[in-house]
């Protein structure tokens, strides 16, 4: 079965379910669906719901335990003859996290609306509002998995496309993790680019063209959206996988190697050496990091320069421990540092 369903392609008997999600207030996605939803549909809390405790370490929407998300299905009334249509608001983004999971536990009948909640809207379909009426339980029985989800210590040789926007990926900005960047040696696929205008998938043609890899692991901030990348290349008979704790997983790991600027055109990948971030004249004449930031601390002071390294994520500290291991990871905000530390030797 196709990931992908068009309107006038749902089983009368379908069972919707709304995974629509936002960043910002715990309830604010579940008030849109309180506002209106599809007659019947029922809301699935992404955070709480298709996303397992976070340790600080695992990423913002680490995988939850199977025997969670297996309970979950049996509440909601799901079992081997249930056809599911997952849909959101959106980038079918929640959706598509919605998808993984019952394609992990085995599931073969899910597939996401294409064009979401928008599409049903724009053709006069009926709505409701309120809270829909429960499900009788089923007894949902995991199945092997249908789709294949790698862990952070699997990553080695393999092909790697970051789902985020071309600015995250180059690490120009990074609104929501600690550390911009890329895991190095990995491709950039801008998972919007493949959604047209209207929010729907773009041609089949058009898809094969652009996710033209051969075995490609997918990842992105926290794993959500990376399966719209998946979902799409499923669509089209491309083999691929999922790497869940993403970005926001990886970032954090203490030995973890990030590599900013574009994608390489060179063969490389994970254990390569990643991009040469030190010029050939050095201008800095072999200063050490922690050397650069005490002469910062004693020709500005600690307020002052707190002030002018305007960085997310990144405060000084007395120690300077917690600031230079950010920087020492952070290579473009190390540069913002070296840049702000030749300023200062220029107007001596």
């Amino acid at each position: 079965m196709k990931p992908i369903v068009n309107l006038d392609q749902i089983p009368p008997n379908a069972k919707f379910i709304d995974a629509r999600f936002r960043h910002g207030p715990s309830d604010a996605a579940k008030n849109l669906y309180l506002e209106e939803h599809i007659p019947g549909a029922i809301f699935v809390d992404l955070e709480t719901q298709l996303s397992g405790a976070k340790d600080g370490t695992n990423g913002r929407h680490p995988m939850p335990l199977a025997s969670e998300v297996e309970e979950l299905f049996s509440r909601f009334g799901i079992d081997e003859a249930t056809h599911v249509v997952a849909y959101d608001d959106q980038d079918h983004a929640g959706a598509a996290r919605l998808w993984l999971l019952l394609q992990w536990l085995g599931h073969r009948k899910v597939q996401v609306l294409n064009g979401g909640l928008k599409a049903w809207k724009e053709t006069g379909r009926p709505l409701e509002s309120g809270p829909s009426t429960p499900s009788e339980p089923k007894t949902f029985l995991r199945a092997p998995p249908l789709v294949t989800i790698l862990s952070k210590n699997q990553l080695s040789g393999q092909l790697l496309v970051d789902a985020r926007a071309p600015e995250r990926f180059r690490g120009e900005v990074e609104p929501l993790d600690p550390y911009a960047g890329h895991i190095p040696g990995a491709k950039n696929l801008f998972y919007k680019s493949l959604l047209d205008p209207e929010g729907k998938f773009i041609p089949e043609e058009e898809i094969k063209s652009r996710v033209g890899f051969s075995h490609p692991v997918f990842y992105c901030g926290s794993g959500v959206t990376a399966a719209v990348l998946l979902i799409a290349a499923r669509q089209v008979g491309i083999d691929a996988s999922i790497y869940a704790g993403s970005w926001s997983e990886w970032c954090q790991l203490p030995a973890a190697p990030i590599e900013v600027g574009p994608e390489k055109t060179e063969a490389g990948g994970l254990g390569m050496k990643g991009k040469n971030l030190t010029p050939s004249k050095d201008p800095l004449h072999g200063k050490t990091l922690e050397s650069i930031l005490t002469e910062l601390v004693d020709f500005y002071g600690w307020e002052q320069l707190g002030n002018m390294i305007t960085i997310r994520c990144f405060q000084l500290d007395p120690s300077m421990k917690s600031s230079l291991n950010f920087l020492r990871k952070t290579p473009w905000a190390r540069k913002k540092v070296e840049d702000l530390y030749l300023h200062m030797k220029s107007s001596l």
